[in-house]
């Protein structure tokens, strides 16, 4: 048991060294990610939960992080049954987060219902 111990205090006096090793293993994550990549499981997804009723197709997926977090996409074109397909060369959406922390109460009761 002393080893346990010993085991679980060497880590605690090592943790910054540890946290500052995860968020570099994160950050490396993030921006190595294959992004461009994700644009099929995108379309896939879209068309499933639309009942294939919309098909969205973007060239490629990005994200940015300056000047704010956002998506972007390029070449999107998007296809209803009820519309013209409609095209675009550059596609971009960041969420409101001035918005998202306002009624982060508002958003609390809606997801328990």
């Amino acid at each position: 048991m002393s080893y346990f111990w010993a085991t679980l205090s060497w880590l605690w006096s090592k943790k910054g060294f540890i946290g500052l090793s995860l968020l570099a293993a994160t950050l490396f994550f993030a921006w190595m990610f294959p992004f461009g990549d994700l644009s099929d499981m995108v379309t896939s997804k879209v068309a499933m939960a639309t009942g294939n009723q919309i098909y969205l197709q973007a060239g490629g997926i990005d994200i940015k992080w300056r000047p704010m977090p956002a998506f972007s996409a390029t070449d999107v074109s998007i296809e209803t049954p009820a519309f013209p397909p409609l095209d675009a060369k550059w596609l971009q959406i960041s969420p409101g987060w001035l918005n998202l922390l306002f009624s982060a109460w508002t958003i609390k009761k809606a997801a328990g219902g």
